[in-house]
């Protein structure tokens, strides 16, 4: 179903000619439809490693010297998503780039106690 989300409201996000105004009810509904999905998905917080390891999420090419380089002059590295953050800070451990200058600012999920 988040596919479907997908490949319904992405087109909708990069239309060049449509304005942000136009652009902006798509995206809120996409958002709520979307978090609407997870929430009955119940996840757990230990899954989330298992997920993207199962997935096919990648970083970009380059990723590695990138986030190295950052690394090894003391540089700070600020993310800004507005997708997941416990997926991303995943992705990024799996990668084995995760360092201690990474900060992101994202969307992170509320896990309950069970």
């Amino acid at each position: 179903e988040l596919k479907a989300l997908l490949h319904h409201y992405y087109p909708i996000e990069i239309d060049p000619h449509r304005t942000i105004k136009e652009k902006l009810p798509h995206m809120v509904e996409w958002w709520t439809k979307a978090h609407d999905l997870l929430c009955q998905q119940k996840i757990q917080k230990a899954q989330i490693a298992q997920v993207v390891k199962e997935s096919n999420a990648m970083l970009r090419e380059g990723y590695k010297t990138f986030f190295n380089t950052l690394y090894q002059n003391n540089i700070p590295l600020f993310i800004f998503s507005a997708g997941i953050g416990d997926i991303l800070e995943e992705i990024i451990r799996q990668m084995k780039v995760f360092h201690p200058n990474i900060h992101i600012v994202s969307n992170y999920m509320d896990f309950d106690e069970d």
